[in-house]
């Protein structure tokens, strides 16, 4: 009975020993949390996915185009320096037959020289044509090899006159290495419809 009294006894001061020291924790635990910012207090139930947002794509107005201009520059006939125009009408009267293939070479400067005329009619019409165009001068943008093909007697559309611009290049000394040049005015003829002309590029 003695052995018995005494285990109670010590089962009590061990119940009473061990709500001591989860007092002292606790008080402990409150203390340090006490000592900690209240905006870090805060233990998440779970952990979430953390995401990184994605940047907003720039606008045009956020983006700095650093470069020359691109200009547009126009190949065609310098109307300045006063070409004759070829009177279509004329050409009629003198060969209704005429067929005429004209070469010609533009130069750096634009000056525009012929290197030769094929005239499968009456010679008087090569040598008209080759008068007039020999008093064009074209804008300096391109430089290289133009023919003009004469057909007087056809009636298919676009076929009267066509004028090969395949062989010509951009002329590097009076256009930048960016800037576009796009055809104009290569001819400067009277009499005939624009319908009647075409222009192989």
């Amino acid at each position: 009975m003695v052995k018995l009294a005494k285990l109670k006894s010590l089962s009590k001061y061990t119940v009473y020993a061990v709500a001591l020291l989860v007092g002292i924790l606790l008080f402990y635990r409150e203390m340090r949390l006490s000592a900690i910012p209240a905006a870090e207090k805060r233990i998440p139930f779970r952990l979430e996915e953390e995401e990184v947002p994605t940047p907003k794509r720039p606008g045009t107005r956020s983006i700095r185009i650093v470069g020359p201009p691109i200009k547009t520059l126009r190949f065609e006939l310098d109307f300045r320096r006063q070409p004759r125009p070829l009177n279509w009408r004329y050409l009629e009267r003198i060969d209704k037959r005429a067929d005429v293939m004209l070469e010609g070479f533009v130069d750096a400067e634009g000056l525009f020289v012929i290197n030769r005329v094929n005239d499968r009619g009456h010679p008087k019409a090569g040598r008209y044509i080759r008068e007039i165009l020999g008093t064009w001068r074209f804008m300096p943008y391109k430089t290289g090899r133009i023919r003009y093909y004469f057909n007087v007697p056809t009636n298919m559309e676009h076929m009267k006159v066509q004028i090969d611009l395949r062989a010509l290049q951009k002329n590097k000394r009076y256009v930048g290495l960016y800037d576009e040049v796009e055809d104009g005015m290569i001819y400067f003829f009277e009499g005939i419809d624009q319908n009647n002309v075409m222009m192989i590029n």
